[in-house]
């Protein structure tokens, strides 16, 4: 399956944390910075929705996550998963409701190793502005999803493609000529959970 998503975006953000040359220090500092960042989601298992913190059940959901100064360095896609349980699960963060209720949320990579790493600031001045990722070729699940994208100066043009089965039981199934929920985030310069989301759609693949 392939994806083309094509979305309006002025300024072009494809550094994450980068490392900032400090004249006054003589040395890099690593302020964080966001990287701009498109995810598509489709459930594995549970009531899937497009909230993180429902009000009741939980979900498990398949994410492709694209980040303009990390996974797009070599053109790949971050393959994850989204936990979303009322009971404890294994790295999740806790989200309290004033004691009513409280939901877990883990957001766990694939097995395998990522399209990028980080690395430590150089030792002498090599720029104002380096970036602290370097790419390195992924495996395993982390090696399912392509994808590049492009900034214009207007916006971003991205592409992705996946089999529409991995045999990875981390991964979402699509059948040719079946359909699927999914739902589209788009981050601008942010972190975290501000961001664009969109209601869930309705994804139907036409038979080859």
């Amino acid at each position: 399956m392939y994806v083309l998503a094509q979305w309006a975006d002025a300024t072009r953000s494809d550094m994450r944390d980068p490392h900032v040359w400090n004249k006054a220090q003589n040395a890099y500092a690593r302020p964080t910075l966001a990287d701009d960042q498109f995810a598509l989601e489709f459930p594995i298992e549970g009531q899937f929705t497009t909230s993180m913190l429902p009000d009741e059940g939980g979900y498990i959901a398949d994410v492709w996550h694209w980040k303009a100064g990390r996974s797009n360095l070599d053109g790949w896609v971050d393959d994850k998963r989204h936990i979303i349980s009322m009971s404890s699960v294994k790295d999740a963060l806790p989200y309290a409701f004033g004691g009513r209720k409280t939901v877990y949320i883990a957001r766990p990579m694939d097995d395998g190793k990522p399209s990028y790493v980080a690395v430590p600031a150089p030792a002498a001045n090599a720029g104002d502005v380096v970036s602290s990722y370097v790419a390195q070729s992924p495996d395993g699940s982390q090696a399912d999803v392509r994808g590049k994208g492009v900034h214009d100066g207007k916006g971003w043009t991205l592409e992705m493609g996946r089999k529409l089965s991995t045999g990875n039981a981390d991964d979402a199934v699509m059948l040719a000529g079946g359909e699927i929920l999914c739902a589209i985030a788009i981050l601008d310069d942010e972190l975290y959970w501000k961001h664009s989301v969109s209601d869930l759609l309705v994804l139907r693949l036409r038979q080859p």
